[in-house]
């Protein structure tokens, strides 16, 4: 399980004006450590999952599977010829694979695979790969071309099945073992959408910049024929890993995604994407020693303002001790329903450039 987006040493370093040493403990100002951290780490997930909810999608890379049909207003034709497929998360990093069915079919059961190149995202996510620095603003679209040998008007509207598996939103991992000055590679919780990225380490003065040229997975469960596989799970066969991406077709045993045999690649991307715990191999050795867990993200730091702010507005629901209560955006008057008002609002207008759209 990857990390929220911020950790409790991070929230600890954020001018928030709230003690949060009197979080954690039951009719007490003094908790433990041991309270204080758990406390403040369940905060943090819960103002992780406010700013999702907020972007109405996750904000951290993932893998998704999305089909739709064209031509239709979510899968439109361009003068060109070109078709785009208007994906639901946003930016799109990658098109892992695309497929197209007629549509009729019911289910589909026979696929024509797009080819690698004819599928791909529509504005570069910049920020996060082709750059020397991580992006501070949105970077990237929710767009996927297609060749109109794939998508067109041959069937009529709607008359095609498109199905597109894509990776989008910021890599974002944490460390989980100790990074020291020279190492050129660092162990990693989840490698999803590294490869080419560009991050920080927020490690309070020793935060750095890091560039990765390759992730690489640690491994994955064997593929097993009695699993009924779902797609973006990742399951390693003949020495590789593999993403689970298509939904169902020829061959399949119990709508398990597996290639008729180890040497075909008919139900499987053709480039494996690497996921879960691994390495991300660095362009430039590490500069400063960090200890596990400190992040290591590309998600822009005004997101992660975002959600210290709603970790703000938690902390202060729970309870905790302020320094002081500023009226703030929201008004309020200084009081505490006002505080939290107002910590939340900032928190959703700083996200309205991350949102979803479709």
């Amino acid at each position: 399980m990857t990390a929220p987006y911020q950790l409790p040493a991070d929230l600890q370093r954020q001018p928030l004006g709230i003690s949060w040493s009197t979080l954690g403990a039951t009719n007490t100002l003094n908790p433990s450590p041991p309270e204080m951290e758990a406390a403040i780490t369940s905060v943090a997930w819960q103002a992780s999952g406010e700013a999702d909810g907020e972007a109405g999608q996750t904000l951290r890379a993932t893998l998704a599977t999305e089909t739709l049909y064209a031509p239709s207003h979510r899968v439109g034709i361009w003068q060109s010829g070109l078709a785009r497929f208007i994906a639901s998360q946003n930016p799109v990093l990658k098109v892992v694979q695309a497929q197209v069915a007629p549509a009729g079919q019911l289910p589909s059961t026979t696929w024509t695979q797009v080819p690698l190149g004819a599928a791909y995202p529509e504005e570069e996510p910049y920020g996060i790969y082709n750059s020397t620095a991580p992006g501070a603003a949105h970077g990237g679209g929710q767009g996927i071309l297609i060749s109109a040998v794939y998508v067109n008007w041959s069937l009529g509207r709607r008359g095609i099945r498109v199905q597109c598996s894509y990776l989008a939103g910021w890599p974002h991992t944490y460390l989980t073992a100790s990074a020291n000055p020279g190492d050129d590679s660092i162990e990693v919780d989840d490698v999803t959408a590294w490869s080419g990225a560009v991050g920080w380490i927020p490690d309070g003065g020793q935060t750095e910049i890091v560039a990765c040229g390759l992730a690489t997975s640690s491994g994955a469960p064997a593929y097993n024929a009695a699993v009924n596989y779902t797609p973006g799970a990742f399951v390693s066969l003949s020495g590789a890993n593999y993403a689970c991406l298509i939904t169902n077709g020829p061959g399949t045993v119990n709508g398990v995604q597996a290639p008729p045999s180890p040497s075909s690649t008919a139900y499987w991307a053709a480039n494996p994407e690497p996921a879960g715990p691994g390495t991300l191999n660095l362009l430039s050795p590490i500069r400063n020693p960090h200890s596990t867990p400190v992040l290591v993200t590309t998600i822009p730091p005004q997101v992660r303002w975002a959600v210290a702010l709603y970790a703000k507005a938690e902390a202060l629901e729970r309870g905790v001790a302020t320094m002081a209560i500023p009226s703030g955006q929201g008004g309020g008057g200084g009081s505490l329903e006002g505080a939290i008002g107002s910590a939340r609002l900032e928190a959703a207008i700083i996200l309205r450039d991350f949102a979803r759209t479709i």
